[in-house]
């Protein structure tokens, strides 16, 4: 499974933020000038790094030429699997204990039918479901009034609870990147949204990417 980290979309959101992004063979490489130098990363590459144009370490080649073409003070890849980790430490890279990226993922297989689906929840998430009295809406390339309802459940959730929330612009980017490729849903009880999610979808998979809820949701 392609992760959204190699999406040229999200490439076009690191943009925004000030990276380049460089296509290698089917490898999404990220550069951050710092002006005198710069910093690499290469997040999820899947089973990208052997075989490349009959030459098991063409990839990474190309990656040592645009490393030292851009002055890089590092080159951090996070890979999905030990073969492409074996593949960088025979090529002098080393063990990194600091991700970038969660460290690990949940996949869940939505072509199951509705009742594979249910049977696979556990019991407290069942009972959850059942007692809730909402209404979910999803909101493709959602509209701007649809933006801000989320952001501020968003916002205000990342303030109680103490984490960081990325502004307003953030998501708005993301949204008029991914367009119809993003959907926001929302919970509403009694009309009001007290939930929301945004997602992103990529390669035929969706992947969770923000959630916030008030006290009532």
């Amino acid at each position: 499974m392609k992760d959204i980290r190699q999406a040229e979309n999200w490439g076009k959101y690191l943009e925004t933020l000030g990276w380049k992004y460089y296509k290698v063979e089917s490898v999404l490489v990220f550069v951050r000038s710092l002006g005198f130098a710069s910093v690499i990363k290469i997040q999820r590459p899947e089973g990208l790094l052997r075989g490349a144009r009959n030459d098991e370490n063409y990839v990474i080649k190309k990656i040592d030429e645009l490393a030292f073409a851009n002055k890089a003070l590092f080159v951090k890849c996070e890979v999905t699997n030990s073969e492409d980790e074996k593949v960088l430490i025979e090529n002098g890279f080393k063990r990194n204990l600091f991700p970038l990226v969660n460290p690990s993922t949940v996949i869940l297989n939505l072509k199951l039918s509705e009742s594979e689906l249910w049977g696979n929840l556990k019991k407290d998430a069942k009972q959850s479901i059942k007692k809730s009295e909402v209404e979910i809406k999803f909101y493709k390339n959602a509209d701007v009034e649809i933006r801000k309802v989320f952001w501020e459940l968003l916002n205000k959730c990342g303030k109680e609870k103490g984490f960081y929330v990325q502004p307003y612009s953030d998501l708005n980017s993301k949204i008029e990147i991914f367009k119809e490729e993003s959907v926001i849903s929302l919970a509403y009880f009694k009309g009001v949204a007290v939930a929301g999610a945004l997602i992103l979808n990529f390669d035929g998979n969706s992947f969770y990417t923000h959630a916030g809820a008030n006290k009532i949701g």
